[in-house]
């Protein structure tokens, strides 16, 4: 699976939430992107490998150099619709309506050029779901494209369904879609791991715990890839503990693992491995420990206001 991950855009929430079209996420904190870009012609290598580095000028400048042999497909305008999103990093927030447009018409030439691009579908049928009428967003055109991939018989369609649910504010249909997606893809671990994030902040830990157990039980111990998704849980279930007061010693496990091995998710700031411990530590009134991983969590905090705050909140 070819999928690359940008990290940590500081884009506004109307258009952040339009624009997490893959990852399904719900949330502007969301600390990364996951795109999937298995479907697109091989010849796109060096402006997904741009893409790669969160690099959209130089992913920009590798697309106008296809344009001559690559120009006139879906594909092509597919990308200059991500390319538009990764530009709205460092646009002004008068620049972004125009943005948005902008890259609303790149995908609509995507579906001009080939009908049937699922990515397109996808991405647009976010972007109308997610996007007030005065932005552009259209429910009916989400409803559109969501029933185009279902006739396609997509793998995209049950990102389709997540989407809508979200958008009528049903959470059972939500979970439903969810579940019915695990359900086809059971050996895809990867799509596991928003899912958790996402029932972890919602406070909904028997689900997310359902699927960390899951994605735990099925890694390989030899895969790279499948290692950076435990890598992941491991934190996520650190999180649920020190939140929730539950599953403290498995917490802590994790979270000691991620420490001693540096293996902390690369899209986990710095110093929110030590906070979660020390929250661990003193819900098992290990103050000492717990005032210890606080002074290693207060070195990261110098450049993260979010951490300062949480660590003031901290007992000692």
């Amino acid at each position: 699976m070819h999928t690359i991950f940008i990290k940590s855009l500081r884009v506004p929430q109307l258009i952040v939430v339009a624009l997490l079209w893959l990852s399904v996420l719900t949330s502007a904190s969301a600390q990364e992107q996951r795109f999937n870009f298995d479907h697109l012609d091989k010849g796109f290598a060096p402006v997904v490998a741009a893409l790669s580095e969160n690099d959209h000028k130089a992913a920009d400048k590798a697309l106008k150099q296809l344009r001559r042999t690559l120009g006139n497909t879906g594909d092509y305008h597919f990308l200059e619709g991500i390319i538009t999103v990764l530009s709205m990093n460092d646009a002004s927030a008068i620049r972004l309506p125009f943005l948005a447009r902008r890259m609303r018409n790149q995908w609509n030439e995507a579906l001009e050029k080939e009908p049937n691009h699922e990515l397109a579908h996808l991405s647009l049928l976010q972007f109308h779901a997610n996007a007030p009428g005065i932005a552009g967003g259209d429910k009916d055109q989400a409803a559109f494209h969501a029933e185009r991939l279902k006739q396609l018989n997509s793998p995209f369609r049950f990102q389709a369904d997540i989407a809508l649910a979200a958008m009528a504010e049903d959470t059972e249909a939500e979970e439903a879609a969810w579940l019915a997606w695990f359900n086809d893809q059971p050996e895809n671990l990867s799509i596991r791991i928003n899912y958790i994030a996402l029932r972890v902040n919602a406070q909904k830990y028997a689900e997310a715990l359902s699927q960390m157990q899951y994605v735990l039980a099925n890694t390989d111990s030899d895969n790279e890839e499948h290692q950076a998704l435990a890598a992941q849980v491991y934190y996520q279930w650190g999180k649920l503990a020190a939140e929730s007061g539950e599953e403290l010693a498995n917490g802590a496990h994790y979270l000691q693992v991620l420490l001693a091995e540096n293996r902390v998710p690369e899209t986990t700031p710095a110093g929110w491995a030590q906070y979660r411990l020390a929250q661990i530590y003193f819900h098992q009134d290990r103050i000492e420990e717990a005032n210890a991983m606080k002074a290693e969590a207060q070195v990261s905090a110098e450049n993260d206001e979010n951490l300062r705050e949480a660590l003031k909140k901290l007992e000692s």
